[in-house]
């Protein structure tokens, strides 16, 4: 599919955009989570205050172990039992940008656009919300709470021949192990305040036995009351 958006910034972990064949695997690479926008410059004519645009409330990141993000993003040459998914979800989810695309969109709008994968949503919410201006750095005071893990392309290699059940289960178990474990802040509202994207069709987190398809993500307890 192709996706048009502003020039997105390249994801922290942004694989090369053309893997060499013999060396897919992008260098290792620090996980730093991005800080909110500087202030703008002064404006004439300035928006709300951030406060007042976010009338909700703002909401925390969770800044989860690297391999429910960081380390799965790292390791997309191995994503797919098919081939290598760097240069799909690279720029930052984008993917690299789309081309041949003249006779169907205007000359000045085609560098807008993009080659975005079809199971790239995870990453692209993740990078949004590192840089939404209702983030806030201090957990106490948020309104909700973001799980940033890649339900979808930590469960995607295992969904075919060669894997068991418990290895399809395992990524969301652990996850969910870790906030409730570690984070006091789920127990408080037993996660009815936590969201999470989930990059792939809800039949794929919907086992309701070990012979059928898919994780059981969707139907583990403790994802009950988190929204996705």
């Amino acid at each position: 599919p192709i996706s048009t958006s502003p020039s997105p910034a390249p994801h922290p972990l942004s694989p090369s955009p053309n893997p060499n064949p013999d060396q897919r695997k992008p260098p290792p690479r620090v996980w730093v989570p991005l800080s909110p926008s500087p202030s703008p410059s002064p404006n004439p004519n300035p928006s709300p205050e951030p406060d007042k645009q976010c009338s909700y409330g703002k909401f925390y990141v969770y800044d989860l172990p690297p391999e429910f993000n960081a380390e799965i993003y790292q390791n997309c040459d191995k994503l797919s039992p098919w081939g290598s998914r760097c240069a799909a979800l690279s720029n930052g989810g984008f993917g690299q940008k789309a081309t041949g695309i003249e006779r169907i969109v205007p000359a000045n709008l085609s560098h807008a656009w993009y080659w975005t994968d079809q199971f790239a949503a995870e990453i692209i919410f993740h990078h949004r919300m590192l840089r939404h201006k209702c983030r806030t750095l201090v957990a106490e005071s948020a309104a909700a709470f973001y799980i940033p893990f890649y339900a979808g392309l930590a469960v995607g290699k295992y969904l075919w021949d060669g894997y068991t059940p418990r290895d399809r289960d395992q990524p969301c178990e652990k996850m969910l192990d870790w906030v409730q474990g570690k984070m006091p802040y789920f127990n408080k509202s037993n996660g009815w305040d936590h969201f999470l994207v989930m990059g792939r069709i809800t039949w794929d987190f919907r086992r309701s036995k070990d012979d059928d398809w898919g994780s059981r993500c969707i139907l583990m307890p403790t994802m009950r009351n988190i929204t996705r």
